[in-house]
């Protein structure tokens, strides 16, 4: 399971999400939630209720393919409940926060800076707002390699890194200034690559240039 990163403007019951891997950032007047993979649905249940008693939506990022029909209708209850569901591709690392009420939405949105590093989009019609990533690309838990991308997909000739470069793997190109997601391997060892955040296949070509394999708790909010 990974982490949830939190940058907290609600007084959380910190101590009930502990046992399930929930850390708080600095404060701020932004919050972002997510919570990944597959669990059993009392897990789901008790982090929705927490999430519930505070009047705020997080975001279950799950493995569509290996959910059983207890699991698929827990997330259909869920769902229906306000939470976001998202299925664990390359660009589901999308850190969304909803509101309940329509007023409460509004009040939040009245107090946020639209022009701040932080602010992705707002959703009226869902109360929901999306925040961008912050990425560390000094982290310790990086790791740089050389790579060539040729219709979309990357080529590592390092065989310890292209080992790591997995499904759902963040990879930042500093020639196209963005990260991307790793979403196939290709027969031939090429991993096709969607843009962090979108859903269309990568066609560009790169020459070979240092790349970096962003950890995942290299990106945080912003």
């Amino acid at each position: 399971m990974k982490t949830i990163l939190i940058r907290k403007s609600f007084a959380l019951a910190a101590a009930a999400l502990a046992a399930y891997g929930v850390h708080a950032a600095a404060s701020t007047a932004a919050v972002a939630f997510r919570f990944d993979d597959n669990h059993t649905p009392d897990d789901w249940r008790a982090v929705a209720e927490a999430f519930k008693a505070e009047n705020v939506r997080c975001s279950f990022a799950v493995v569509s393919g290996g959910l059983s029909d207890e699991q698929g209708a827990c997330l259909k209850a869920l769902s229906d409940d306000g939470f976001e569901i998202m299925d664990h591709t390359a660009a589901h690392a999308v850190y969304v926060a909803q509101w309940l009420k329509e007023t409460d939405y509004v009040a939040a949105c009245a107090g946020m800076d639209r022009n701040a590093a932080w602010f992705g989009s707002a959703n009226a019609s869902a109360r929901k707002v999306r925040f961008e990533p912050e990425i560390d690309l000094g982290h310790a838990k990086n790791v740089r390699f050389t790579g060539h991308v040729t219709d979309g997909a990357l080529f590592c000739d390092d065989t310890t890194v292209a080992a790591q470069l997995t499904f759902s793997k963040k990879i930042w190109i500093p020639s196209k200034a963005a990260l991307f997601g790793v979403v196939s391997t290709a027969a031939d060892g090429g991993r096709k690559l969607r843009e962090f955040y979108g859903e269309t296949d990568q066609t560009f070509d790169l020459a070979d240039e240092e790349m970096v394999l962003v950890d995942q708790i290299a990106i945080q909010p912003a």
